[in-house]
């Protein structure tokens, strides 16, 4: 008797590990890393690199797993429709900041640029780096994105059609495109407080291209 109830108690044994070997110390489900995300995510177009693991390598998240952005997924594979990632759950302040962008009110505002419009995706990089969108050689790209689609310029009635053509003619833009990294660029004339997370409309009293405080700028 006592070996059939032994026999009983490991099987008992056997069928609660393999019902719940996903389930982790705390009662949560274990989370796939890294790795087996990129058995199938190879290819990022446009990123540094040409796929996801090049691309984070040598970014700000570098080190990170993907699950620490892509929140959403709790097991593979994972769903085609996801909510997007929200950097705020890790940049706070720049998230508190960021509430307008010109005229366009954050996040509701139709066609305001999110972070990665900006920063990128995987391949972000610091600011300092000159593959980094945000570095100063490349703002006038970055910012041209937008700025330079007629369409965008002409729905949200933005009076200066050609902003970085006329931008890199100029003697700021001249000295930027040479690699004289502190000539004047996008952000430098537009933020508000030295962060680009608060651009403002020119009728804005505290917009730095509002026509009473050009002169300070």
């Amino acid at each position: 008797m006592r070996v059939v109830n032994g026999l009983m108690k490991s099987l008992v044994c056997f069928l609660l590990l393999a019902c719940f070997s996903g389930i982790g110390y705390a009662g949560q489900i274990e989370k796939p890393i890294s790795s087996e995300c990129l058995d199938c995510h190879d290819i990022a177009p446009g990123e540094i690199g040409g796929d996801y693991d090049k691309a984070i390598t040598g970014s700000v998240h570098s080190g990170l797993e993907c699950l620490d952005c892509h929140t959403a997924i709790i097991e593979l594979p994972n769903e085609e429709n996801l909510p997007a990632v929200y950097c705020g759950e890790c940049h706070e302040e720049e998230a508190n900041t960021y509430q307008w962008h010109g005229r366009l009110r954050v996040p509701n505002g139709e066609d305001v640029p999110v972070c990665a419009d900006c920063h990128g995706k995987h391949d972000i990089r610091p600011s300092t780096d000159q593959r980094s969108r945000v570095h100063p050689i490349n703002l006038p790209e970055t910012c041209g994105r937008c700025h330079e689609d007629l369409d965008l310029i002409k729905k949200h009635e933005i009076y200066v059609q050609k902003p970085i053509e006329i931008y890199e003619s100029s003697v700021h833009g001249k000295a930027s495109l040479g690699g004289i990294y502190v000539a004047a660029t996008c952000n430098d004339c537009h933020s508000v407080g030295g962060t680009a997370h608060r651009i403002l409309s020119p009728g804005d009293p505290e917009s730095p291209i509002n026509h009473f405080n050009v002169p300070h700028t």
